[in-house]
């Protein structure tokens, strides 16, 4: 049976794809049980069954057969790939977590120069290490710099996945995300 996946927001990851607004076409068969579940779960992810006659149906639906040694052979491949997809977003967001404190070092240096020259000749700038709010209002200020109307809420704020991306922090709720955004925007 072939659905209608459309997320939120373009560019959102989920089950070792890459999900936009424009919405794709797809079978369950080509997903595990569990990124199956990981996709019906998400409330950033919309399905729609596809009715049977509808053209868009994917063309061979049905049972593909495979004999016992293929599948494993399958799953295996399909275990390897989640594993290496896992590997870089964990590498993708230790480098945004790096490029984002490089960029404050940065902003603080800068600051730090304009304030005082002469204190900025005589010692070095001290390493910056910005707070949770710092980050989260830093994210929040490169999104909107950033990113287009896709990447943003009803209300204008940046959502919540595309902040927790930039800031590096996984756990960024949408209070935070809120909080930073009216500090950002005052």
């Amino acid at each position: 049976m072939g659905y209608e996946i459309t997320a939120d927001a373009d560019n959102f990851w989920r089950a070792g794809r890459q999900w936009h607004t424009t919405p794709v076409v797809v079978d369950i068969a080509e997903f595990t049980d569990d990124q199956w579940e990981l996709l019906e779960a998400d409330p950033a992810i919309t399905i729609v069954d596809l009715d049977p006659d509808d053209p868009r149906q994917p063309a061979g639906l049905g049972p593909v057969e495979v004999d016992a040694a293929q599948y494993e052979a399958l799953q295996e491949r399909v275990r390897v790939l989640d594993k290496h997809n896992e590997q870089l977003v964990e590498e993708n967001v230790r480098l945004t977590r790096e490029l984002e404190e490089l960029r404050a070092t940065i902003a603080g240096r800068a600051d730090a120069a304009e304030a005082a020259p002469a204190a900025a000749e005589a010692a070095p700038a001290a390493v910056h290490h910005p707070t949770r709010e710092e980050r989260i209002q830093g994210a929040i200020a490169t999104a909107l710099e950033a990113d287009g109307p896709e990447l943003r809420t009803k209300t204008g704020r940046p959502v919540l996945s595309r902040v927790r991306e930039i800031s590096g922090l996984d756990d960024v709720s949408s209070a935070e995300r809120d909080a930073a955004w009216a500090a950002t925007t005052a």
